[in-house]
């Protein structure tokens, strides 16, 4: 009984990441769907973990509904604003990662 769409526009992932592209499903459809199955499940609060993108979505669980959340644990995430967590990334960095004899990474 998943949302289903028609195909989208295929568009440049970079350009999302800036928040210069109008996306069909939002990082918020994600939270209303995750608030949805506490509601189904007859949950008024729950403690709340993510991972990756999980941690950004429990991070705008806490802040969009904080009533909901007993406890917040965030796993190898990012801040929820990921165009100012752009500014630490340093591309190429694994580029110039040292190299054992072989050529693999060390």
């Amino acid at each position: 009984m998943s949302t289903k769409f028609d195909s989208a526009k295929k568009q440049n992932p970079f350009l999302a990441l800036l928040g210069r592209t109008t996306p069909s499903y939002t990082t918020l459809d994600m939270l209303d769907d995750a608030i949805a199955v506490m509601d189904a499940l007859g949950w008024k609060s729950a403690h709340v973990m993510g991972a990756s993108l999980g941690a950004a979505l429990a991070q705008a669980m806490a802040l969009y509904h904080p009533e909901r959340v007993r406890t917040l644990v965030c796993a190898m995430g990012v801040p929820a604003d990921v165009s100012g967590a752009l500014g630490y990334i340093k591309f190429g960095v694994f580029a110039k990662a040292p190299q054992d004899q072989a050529g693999h990474d060390a």
